[in-house]
């Protein structure tokens, strides 16, 4: 199943992706926030 492969691949892309954005946000707005 290629197509399952690929869909699972890219919404695990986009999970890491956004957590990191939401992290360098938090970073951003808060800066007390330790980046560990």
């Amino acid at each position: 199943f290629p197509v399952i492969a690929a869909a699972t691949l890219v919404v695990t892309i986009c999970y890491v992706l956004m957590n990191l954005a939401i992290d360098l946000l938090q970073a951003v707005i808060d800066p007390r926030v330790v980046v560990s």
